[in-house]
């Protein structure tokens, strides 16, 4: 019979760690950390990716891909092109019958337009056009700050080297 605070991987006898899916004892050097919000920008997070701590085989067969995918969609949202509300003569080239994407009470502009061009990419689109950011001012107790929203109309642009074929 196993003791209890004995490591699953390594067999070292200083386990403290337990595994959030299987609930297997670790040690720190057997335990793999998923760090808080790495996948903040999904709107439902699986319930398998909620934990902070895995064991090696619980990682490989239910993170590893989902993190790598999350990745994935991240660097893509980072190339979206994106053409502002005020930036007609640009985006009045690109059509889309799409409705329009919304998101909400960010704390600042940036993250905003990030988390537009992620649901882009999600939607399997390269582009944003008619894109508004705006802010309302929020008090909190004693001190008052911004929250960020914003809407835009997910496309597909074409690059250059696209239109020339």
């Amino acid at each position: 019979m196993k003791n209890k605070s004995e490591c699953s991987v390594c067999l070292n006898s200083k386990a403290g760690l337990n595994c959030g899916l299987c609930n297997s004892a670790l040690c720190k050097s057997c335990a793999l950390f998923l760090e808080e919000g790495s996948f903040s920008f999904l709107k439902k997070i699986p319930k398998d990716l909620t934990y902070s701590t895995y064991c090696p085989h619980c990682f490989d067969k239910s993170v590893a891909g989902p993190l790598e995918e999350y990745s994935k969609t991240m660097e893509l949202a980072k190339n979206v092109n994106i053409f502002l509300k005020n930036q007609s003569k640009e985006s009045r080239i690109y059509k889309s019958d799409e409705p329009p994407i919304t998101v909400e009470d960010f704390p600042d502009a940036e993250e905003t337009l990030m988390r537009l061009a992620f649901k882009a990419v999600e939607l399997k689109f390269n582009g944003l056009i008619a894109v508004d950011i705006y802010s309302k001012k929020v008090r909190i107790g004693g001190y008052q700050t911004l929250s960020w929203s914003g809407t835009g109309i997910p496309t597909h642009i074409h690059n250059e080297k696209s239109l020339r074929k």
